[in-house]
């Protein structure tokens, strides 16, 4: 494998406190590379103690590093090596390093990779007291031409800087030589290094701690074989690198495993679902088996492959889909040999398309091809463009998903588990606010109503009158006839619900929540109906001296990337859409909007875990939501039921829940609405 195999694994950004830096960025990167060369203010052994088996097989491939750093490499490490640049003074601190029961194993594995010329420790002897400061690294493969991973940023090559909590608060920018970008900044990165290394930089001498006497390492009874180095738990080819299990975990895995491997994982937000699910794919690799994990997006796509790469041990991983096609794996898995381990990762649309869809089924359905089949937001895989790939019968499937029913979609839901088998397993959000410890944030839910303008109830009572003669002209039709008058409903119901979902008077509602409530350095979100309403909240906002920022689907990669970490940095208001409706995850967020109301379950349960899930220092989230009323005295009130209910349920987890619900009562007394009406249910409107 090469660097370049880690496209949709890393990111552009990372941060130590919110983000595994060395899980993330320093292990993928270093299985992959033969070079890696970092120039850095302090450097320490201890930072070895977080790379672990990675950095050991690192340089059994034959891997070299070379690290370039201050005379000052540390004060406990060598903060006398340096005086008059004598090899005595290292030494000494190094006897001493070897004293410390918790450096010891660390500074052996360093004796061992300079003896044996892995490592190689450059001084940057800069003049009058100065220090070599600079923090820049980069990963490269044995390519040719070479694909290279360069990274700047604020932390050093040490212990504190890479453990992440508990540690220090560093930032890490990353790009690589396959990006447009690396031009812009990647390049000068490695150059600058490059010479410095080589003792080219005109403002500072490079001395070379390049070896190590055999008499010390005798003495310390120091091993040069670096395989020595491998801790017995990690020589155990079986051994997980998975955390823990928790209690509904297991359970979720127990009963999948009742019901013959087969079934869907009602899991809430935050839960875990994807660790879940690498458990029994590591169980199932084990046992000699394939693994295919289906998804619907392109970001979840790269998210799968960051954690598999992070959890499990040197699978074959294939890619359909986000620019990929490697579709010989289909093939590839139906020969299995039992010696390699395979997971094929692909959106659901490709898997389901022409000729990839018909060997994907081909593959699913060949009881000797040994497959596992992962289907995460299983509820996806419903849709009617998926309903070949449906008919595929695994031997073993797993769904993954918080709401696996398909809203006013019957056939689709029996697509879903006629695919994966039934619901095993309920894991909801009220149980993971319930749980000890919490998984979630405990919330505040604020309501707050608009009323249409006259223009907006005009054309919402026009378009309801419509309906109804459209409705009585369907209930006296015979099937086929029906079809045809019936999507003209859907058409006419769904611009009535527009009118309600994009209420002007919700972004008067918005101004004044957020002059009343939004403090600087807060991270808000506000979730917007459309790019019109998008645009005037931007305007709204700006119009209050506060600069927000925004995220949509005309963005590119690079952009979006960006944006979500300057937000998670700095904070600010973040107005999105539908795009932030799965597989972006931003702990941060404190506060959040929904302007864009909806009666799909399935999108207000994503938005309101988005807002929940945990984070340093987020100790309560605020959820403000706007809906808009209709004139009460107008008929067919069921679309302001849709909007009672979903309001319902978003307060019934919430820490002012007794207000809330006493509020919701008076308005469902008041409107006079106590049922779905009968048009909407027969007609199964998915929203």
């Amino acid at each position: 494998m090469g660097l370049d195999d880690l496209s949709g694994v890393l990111d552009f950004h990372y941060s130590s406190m919110s983000d595994d830096v060395v899980s993330n960025l320093y292990r993928p990167c270093l299985r992959n590379s033969s070079l890696y060369r970092r120039g850095v203010g302090f450097f320490r052994s201890s930072a070895f103690r977080l790379m672990g088996r990675d950095l050991v097989e690192f340089c059994l491939k034959g891997g070299r590093m070379e690290i370039l750093t201050s005379t000052d490499i540390d004060p406990k490490d060598h903060q006398s090596a340096m005086e008059g640049y004598e090899l005595s003074s290292f030494y000494g601190t190094l006897e001493e390093m070897l004293d410390d029961e918790v450096m010891r194993e660390p500074t052996k594995l360093l004796c061992a990779l300079v003896a044996t010329g892995h490592l190689t420790i450059k001084i940057a002897v800069v003049p009058e007291g100065g220090i070599y400061h600079d923090k820049v690294g980069y990963f490269q493969d044995s390519s040719e031409p070479p694909n290279i991973v360069a990274f700047s940023g604020s932390g050093n090559e040490t212990f504190s800087a890479l453990r992440g909590e508990g540690g220090n608060v560093e930032r890490y920018d990353v790009i690589w030589n396959w990006d447009d970008s690396w031009d812009v900044h990647g390049r000068r990165w490695k150059e600058g290094l490059d010479e410095d290394l080589r003792g080219e930089s005109r403002g500072f001498e490079v001395l070379d701690f390049s070896e190590i006497e055999p008499n010390f390492l005798k003495k310390h009874s120091i091993s040069t074989e670096v395989s020595d180095y491998l801790e017995e738990d990690d020589a155990v080819s079986l051994e997980t690198l998975l955390p823990p299990l928790r209690d509904h975990q297991k359970e979720g895995l127990r009963k999948w495993k009742e019901n013959g491997c087969m079934g869907v994982l009602e899991h809430a937000t935050a839960s875990g679902k994807t660790i879940t699910s690498l458990s029994a794919i590591e169980e199932h690799l084990n046992g000699g088996g394939n693994v295919v994990v289906l998804v619907p997006t392109r970001i979840l796509l790269r998210q799968w492959n960051n954690e598999i790469s992070r959890y499990m041990r040197d699978p074959v991983i294939g890619k359909i889909g986000d620019g990929y096609k490697e579709t010989e794996m289909l093939n590839i898995m139906r020969r299995r040999s039992g010696e390699e381990q395979f997971i094929l990762l692909s959106t659901i649309r490709s898997a389901s398309s022409g000729k990839v869809g018909r060997r994907m089924r081909r593959l699913i359905d060949d009881p000797g091809s040994g497959v596992l089949l992962v289907v995460d937001e299983c509820h996806n895989i419903g849709s009617e463009g998926s309903a070949g790939l449906c008919a595929s019968r695994p031997q073993k499937s797993l769904g993954l998903s918080a709401t696996p029913e398909r809203m006013g979609d019957r056939e689709g839901t029996a697509r879903v588990f006629g695919l994966l088998g039934p619901s095993v397993h309920k894991f909801g959000l009220g149980d993971a606010m319930r749980h000890d410890p919490p998984l979630l944030t405990p919330y505040e839910y604020h309501i707050r109503t608009v009323k249409l303008t006259r223009g907006e109830q005009e054309s919402f009572d026009e378009l309801k009158a419509k309906i109804s003669k459209l409705y009585a002209i369907w209930t006296s039709k015979e099937e086929p006839e029906k079809s045809q008058v019936k999507g003209s409903m859907e058409v006419l119901i769904f611009k009535a619900r527009r009118i309600i979902r994009g209420a002007s008077g919700k972004l008067d509602v918005m101004t004044e929540i957020v002059k009343e409530h939004f403090r600087e350095g807060q991270h808000w979100i506000i979730y917007c109906d459309t790019e019109e309403m998008l645009s005037q909240a931007d305007e709204r906002i700006r119009e209050m001296q506060i600069v927000p920022w925004e995220y949509t689907s005309k963005m590119n990669s690079y952009s979006r990337s960006q944006t979500l970490s300057s937000f998670e940095r700095d904070g600010g208001l973040l107005i999105a859409m539908k795009c932030l409706d799965e597989g972006v995850n931003i702990p941060c967020i404190s506060h959040g909007m929904v302007l864009s109301s909806t009666t799909n379950p399935r999108e207000f349960i994503q938005r309101r875990g988005r807002m929940l899930r945990k984070s340093p220092g987020k100790e309560i989230a605020h959820i403000f939501d706007a809906f808009a009323l209709p004139d009460k005295y107008a008929e067919n009130t069921g679309f302001l039921l849709s909007e009672i209910l979903r309001a319902k349920e978003l307060a019934e987890e919430s820490e002012n829940r007794i207000t809330n619900l006493i509020d919701i009562n008076l308005l469902i007394r008041e409107f006079g609405v106590t049922h779905i009406p009968e048009l909407e249910m027969e007609i199964g409107i998915n929203d």
